[in-house]
């Protein structure tokens, strides 16, 4: 019988065991399962974070680009306007260009025409000068039947000499 009772408290000792041994495995298992279960509530509260961080910073970025973007409209709008303004400008200076360049060539035209009429009056001067001299002359030749009544020869030789000088003169200006 102490063999029966041994047996059988060896045979109660092992399933106490096995029991131990299976709740053991029973709360490891739930303790895992606690575990994988409080791991995937913090994995799906961390990607639910990261969702809402993500839906925040696409907000943070389309209110950026449009913020941007209205300020690059009007950026463009100001850079249109100086354009127009600058073209303005360009314009009316080629007109002024183009306003002296005309002046210019008028302005040229009468110097040249200026420069002819001086050319002109210079030539008439000496026309002139040439006049008086040929005057000149004409008064100091003799007349064919005049006479010198009181003039020496040493008188008619410094006339003579004189006119001989006027008409070089008009040679050389000639």
């Amino acid at each position: 019988m102490v063999e029966a009772f041994a047996a059988a408290r060896a045979e109660a000792d092992a399933e106490a065991r096995v029991a131990a041994v299976a709740t053991a495995a029973a709360e490891a298992a739930a303790a895992i399962a606690a575990a994988a279960a409080r791991a995937d509530d913090e994995a799906h509260a961390e990607r639910e974070a990261l969702r809402r961080r993500c839906l925040d910073l696409e907000a943070q970025l389309k209110s950026v680009v449009t913020d941007g973007a209205a300020t690059l409209r009007e950026q463009l709008l100001e850079l249109a306007e100086r354009l127009e303004g600058l073209e303005g400008e360009n314009a009316e200076l080629r007109a002024a260009v183009l306003a002296s360049t005309s002046t210019y060539e008028r302005a040229a035209a009468l110097g040249h025409k200026i420069a002819e009429l001086q050319s002109q009056v210079e030539l008439l001067t000496l026309d002139k000068e040439e006049l008086q001299v040929q005057l000149e002359l004409a008064q100091m030749s003799p007349t064919p039947g005049s006479r010198v009544l009181t003039a020496s020869a040493a008188d008619l030789e410094d006339a003579e000499l004189e006119r001989r000088a006027l008409q070089d003169r008009i040679q050389v200006r000639g």
